[in-house]
């Protein structure tokens, strides 16, 4: 998982270096030689072209002074009647149609300050918040039903909602509230389908209350991870590429120290409690898995990237709405492979599921059954609201530079 995100970081300082190159090739273009007096000699320049060329110039910045000092003059004296100035040595009346007036320069708009970089031990909350939510939704799915582990999926996105209105302050509307108990609604449903087609001597749920309670905390690590992320690129200066890479250099940190601990931990695997050799190996001695390993990196690198993209462009909670749709496709592929049979509940559970995507996304509201009056409302509320928060942002990066 973190070998595919650390990949990104290579595609990060390339895209840099390359930007950076493009950066310096506009400052400092390649320098033409400069015509010196021999120059001009040889290349047979008529004199009188020169000098009339110079002539112009002059003559237009004459002109323009005899412009500016006519409109100047007109100006104070349409408006002689209404004031008048007094000299500062005599104090006596001054007639204000012989005086040049000064021209107004326009004062340049305030710079805008730029957010400052991100720490790079900022990083490692996200991958360590990913870790430890992949670690335990895994051993929950190990104690409980996979029906049941589905159900609880749902829950991430409404943990997300509730998170970024308390740390990131975040404002959500009735059709985002809406559309999250949809999708929540709609993943229960799914899963229910299954606890209904269970085999009642399935003997592989061992102790669900114990996988009930790794799979919830699971989903609030994985909430909490999105949060670090939205934070990350909403006060700092940070690209997607840039995120996903610094995550995967952490997490395949702390991956490769745990496994050198594990792996001398004694269990039934091999007497380790995680053989990473044997692991190594498994993979080199079969073709398939070896692909699937690949696909999987390649996949992963993939998926974290265009998240990223979408929670620096929108949220963190819109960013798990759709990543919660993504069962459609999955269920998809399964029916056409022959992996799962077709169930009508589940067809119903995913069709909730996307209804509450696309509700909690605005897309209902807005091109499928529009609600004027609330579309209105909606809108003025929200550019409101951005407008403060975008202004509140600026003073904190302003009183930020001016302590730095």
């Amino acid at each position: 998982m973190f070998a595919g995100e650390f990949l990104c970081i290579f595609a990060f300082w390339t895209i840099s270096c390359i930007e950076k190159i493009r950066q310096r090739a506009k400052k400092h273009p390649a320098d033409k030689p400069l015509l010196s007096s021999s120059h001009i000699e040889e290349e047979d320049v008529p004199t009188a072209t020169l000098h009339g060329s110079i002539n112009d110039e002059e003559t237009k910045i004459v002109n323009y002074e005899e412009e500016h000092d006519e409109a100047s003059q007109t100006l104070l004296a349409s408006q002689g009647n209404n004031f008048t100035s007094y000299s500062s040595t005599t104090n006596e009346p001054v007639d204000t149609t012989t005086v040049a007036a000064v021209p107004v320069i326009p004062s340049k708009p305030p710079a805008v300050p730029e957010k400052p970089d991100a720490p790079f031990i900022l990083f490692a909350l996200p991958a360590i918040c990913d870790l430890s939510a992949t670690t335990l939704q895994n051993v929950g799915l190990i104690y409980t039903s996979v029906s049941v582990f589905q159900m609880l999926r749902g829950t991430v996105v409404i943990l997300n909602g509730i998170l970024s209105m308390v740390f990131l302050k975040n404002r959500l509307y009735p059709h985002n509230f809406l559309g999250l108990m949809l999708i929540a609604t709609g993943i229960a449903i799914v899963g229910l389908s299954s606890v209904l087609n269970a085999n009642p001597n399935d003997l592989s749920m061992r102790n669900p209350l114990l996988g009930n309670i790794c799979v919830l905390l699971g989903q609030g690590l994985a909430a909490s991870q999105y949060i670090a992320e939205e934070f990350i690129l909403s006060r700092y200066k940070a690209k997607p590429l840039q995120v996903v890479g610094y995550e995967g250099y952490f997490g395949l940190c702390m991956t490769t120290i745990l496994m050198f601990i594990l792996y001398w931990i004694p269990w039934y695997d091999y007497n380790s409690l995680e053989s990473f050799p044997y692991a190594l190996a498994q993979c080199f001695n079969s073709e398939r898995l070896l692909l699937i390993t690949l696909a999987s990196i390649v996949s992963i690198s993939f998926f974290n990237f265009f998240g990223i993209s979408i929670t620096q462009r929108l949220t963190s909670t819109a960013r798990s709405t759709i990543d919660a749709s993504r069962t459609v496709i999955i269920w998809i592929i399964s029916l056409s492979f022959g992996w799962e049979s077709f169930k009508w509940l589940q067809l119903l559970g995913f069709i909730v599921l996307i209804s509450g995507s696309f509700t909690y996304n605005s897309v209902i509201i807005n091109s499928i059954i529009p609600i004027p009056w609330y579309t209105k409302w909606y809108q003025k509320n929200r550019a409101e609201w951005m407008k403060r928060r975008k202004e509140k942002e600026m003073a904190k990066l302003a009183q930020r530079q001016k302590s730095t």
